[in-house]
């Protein structure tokens, strides 16, 4: 198993490193603050859930449907 995959929690951070130029550090944050973003805070620390990261990346990558004519 990747050491990637084990992973469970990821830092706001990192979250913006996973989605790059697509948004930015504040506005990641903005949502995690409004609940858009689900997150748990450890040792005031805020971290978000690899569940969501999933769903994100899933939702992103799959093809989209075909046109119906």
């Amino acid at each position: 198993m990747d050491e990637k995959d084990k992973k469970i929690w990821y830092t706001a951070q990192e979250v913006r490193e996973l989605f790059g130029e697509a948004i930015s550090a504040t506005s990641i944050l903005n949502m995690i603050r409004s609940g858009e973003i689900p997150s748990k805070r450890f040792s005031g620390k805020i971290f978000v859930p690899k569940y969501w990261i999933d769903e994100q990346i899933n939702e992103a990558t799959k093809p989209p449907p075909k046109a119906v004519v």
